[in-house]
């Protein structure tokens, strides 16, 4: 079965209302980068779009979209649909929101009983790009005037495969170091401005001049804001191609290892020389 897209109209504008999903740089940690893309799917049969954004000249066109649901995704029905509908009336779009705990299950489901939805949303997985489950979107993006490049260079790796890209990205998540400018200067560390980036290796040499090793909090003054999440994002993470290989079993070739390991060595010296407050 090969899954057609209905209309691009609405995924293109879900990909314009919110910032492509990419990691802000920061001098602390590696970020949960966990951002899903939105992939555009269509059951058989089902009618093209006469352009990038236009529908069937004929009568009402109904099209489906399939998220995670729950307060993450109330954009969706009181901000995307509603500005979507303003400039397509005749398109009537039906959101469902679906726990992430079900969610592969019903769309893997859905295919088989070719009942999909026009649109679902999807992380990290290629299989079913790799199937033929799902229309590349190039051609629709250049009638857009839509490149990759036009997002951040992540994009690349999270919604391309094979050269061509299979979905757009929703989210992004911005993170940032606050420090005490004070403290630095006190330390003999450089001012950073708001453009600076900084090592894990200079994190770790920071976090050893600024600290003091005390329970008081007052005096614990370095530090990553959020840590867990970062935290989960490396065991999360370690079993993605980007992490592990293509091959998905080695590290040997991916771009990322060489960072990773280091990050997580230095988040794991930083604890066992106590240069961090254990909230646990």
């Amino acid at each position: 079965m090969k899954l057609t897209m209905r209309i691009i109209a609405f995924c293109m504008l879900v990909s314009l209302v919110l910032a492509a999903c990419a990691p802000a740089a920061t001098p602390a940690a590696p970020q949960n980068t966990q951002a899903p893309g939105t992939t555009a799917t269509q059951a058989e049969g089902a009618q093209e779009p006469t352009q990038a954004g236009g529908v069937p000249a004929e009568g009402q066109v109904t099209i489906k979209i399939w998220d995670f649901g729950g307060e993450e995704f109330d954009w969706v029905d009181n901000i995307a649909i509603p500005e979507f509908n303003k400039k397509y009336p005749n398109i009537k779009v039906e959101h469902l929101g679906i726990p992430e705990s079900d969610y592969s299950t019903k769309l893997d489901t859905a295919i088989t009983a070719n009942e999909v939805p026009d649109l679902a949303l999807q992380s990290y997985t290629y299989k079913l790009w790799k199937a033929g489950h799902v229309l590349p979107l190039d051609n629709y993006m250049a009638k857009a005037n839509l490149k990759p490049d036009d997002f951040y260079s992540i994009f690349q790796s999270w919604c391309m495969l094979d050269g061509k890209v299979y979905c757009m990205p929703v989210n992004t998540y911005v993170w940032a170091m606050i420090y005490n400018k004070d403290l630095f200067k006190a330390a003999g560390l450089p001012e950073l401005g708001v453009d600076d980036v900084i090592t894990f290796d200079e994190w770790l040499e920071y976090a050893r001049k600024v600290n003091k090793t005390a329970d008081n909090l007052e005096e614990r003054v370095f530090g990553t804001v959020n840590f867990t999440p970062n935290w989960n994002a490396m065991n999360n993470y370690m079993s993605d191609p980007y992490v592990l290989g293509s091959d998905g079993r080695n590290c040997k070739d991916s771009a990322a290892t060489e960072d990773w390991i280091k990050a997580w060595t230095n988040m794991q010296t930083a604890y066992k020389e106590e240069l961090t407050v254990d909230t646990a």
